[in-house]
């Protein structure tokens, strides 16, 4: 691998690996290999708890160059049609929506 990224780097300005979660054996090797790590979180699925944990460790630490949060933005709560915001008409509607996401970014 570490040929490989040389390589690269002797042709590219920057070099773009996508990889499993970082804690897994796998990625974790190319964090030797890398000079920065960019984190990425789903918006509103993704859980705090590993992220709290990677900002903490101190070996990727030092790597981390930046955490971006992915995803388009949740629907709102109104729908069209009608009734009490929601999809259908009157009080059959298909359910209302949740607004609740625990130890969710």
């Amino acid at each position: 691998m570490h040929e490989f990224l040389t390589k690269l780097s002797n042709q590219f300005e920057r070099i773009v690996i996508d990889s499993p979660p970082i804690f897994i054996s796998d990625a974790a090797q190319l964090v030797n290999e890398v000079d920065g790590v960019l984190i990425t979180a789903r918006l509103h699925y993704s859980s705090r708890a590993p992220l709290k944990q990677y900002a903490s460790d101190n070996f990727l630490h030092s790597k981390i160059i930046g955490i971006a949060i992915i995803d388009k933005p949740r629907p709102s709560k109104t729908r069209y049609g009608y009734g009490e915001g929601k999809y259908g008409y009157g009080r059959s509607g298909y359910g209302r929506y949740s607004s609740v996401y625990p130890e969710k970014l």
